[in-house]
């Protein structure tokens, strides 16, 4: 069989045209279109890594600020805590010292309260007792006493005589004023004003003013001149020495709480 070269050359020729239109009309395209798809794709992948790094890094950049905001949370909790605990501990400091300034008050004027108690019950007991002390001696008095005191009251005139002289010096036209509680017996009243008129001058007048109000006793009173011999002086020693008994357990008592 003869090979017809004119017709071999014909279809090579004819494939060479079909290849070089199938590649510039059909594959071409379709490589372009490949090409094209491809860096899309990739522009893609591309954007998407960028998205994924942006994504990376906005997540690092929350737990950062996340982070940082839990640590100053933290540091403001705790920085109340340590303010409210400062505050807690100077409101107990302040109300503990306002309970002690209370307390101390309270117990202060209680001390007083008792102590003015106290004293005014020492007052009335011993004014009690002084009272009773002096009613009982007038009842009890007789004419021995109110003698013997008459006779204390004259050695204490001249005691006192040159005091009385100089005021009845001073004091010309003076009257001296005996007072007493119970009334003298004439003989004794009469011993009185001589022994006055002997201190103080014949021509000074004497005037005895006799009162139950009177203090038990005799009590002359001339130109500002006081001489007094009476049971209130051992009543008010007696008074003074019960009070001063009375006071001194409660001041150990006091000293002891």
């Amino acid at each position: 069989m003869a090979i017809d070269w004119i017709t071999v050359v014909a279809q090579i020729v004819n494939f060479a045209i079909l290849v070089w239109l199938l590649k510039r009309f059909l594959y071409g395209p379709i490589l372009r279109a490949i090409d094209a798809r491809e860096a899309e794709i990739q522009a893609r992948m591309t954007e998407a890594a960028q998205a994924r790094a942006d994504a990376a890094r906005q997540e690092a950049e929350y737990r950062a600020k996340s982070d940082a905001l839990d640590h100053e949370r933290a540091a403001a909790l705790e920085a109340i805590q340590d303010e409210a605990a400062d505050l807690r501990r100077e409101m107990d400091t302040k109300v503990r010292a306002e309970a002690d300034a209370e307390r101390a008050a309270w117990s202060g004027q209680l001390q007083a309260e008792r102590r003015a108690f106290l004293s005014e019950l020492r007052g009335r007991a011993v004014q009690g007792v002084a009272r009773l002390t002096r009613k009982a001696l007038a009842d009890m008095a007789d004419e021995a006493l109110e003698d013997r005191l008459a006779a204390k009251f004259e050695s204490e005139l001249r005691a006192f005589a040159s005091d009385l002289a100089t005021a009845a010096s001073d004091s010309a036209g003076e009257t001296a004023v005996v007072a007493t509680a119970f009334d003298l017996p004439q003989k004794r009243r009469e011993e009185i004003e001589k022994t006055l008129q002997h201190i103080l001058g014949e021509g000074v007048p004497v005037r005895f003013d006799t009162s139950q109000d009177n203090a038990f006793g005799l009590v002359l009173t001339f130109a500002g001149v006081q001489v007094a011999w009476t049971i209130d002086a051992y009543l008010d020693e007696l008074e003074s020495d019960i009070e001063g008994r009375l006071k001194a357990p409660t001041n150990r008592t006091e000293r002891a709480a």
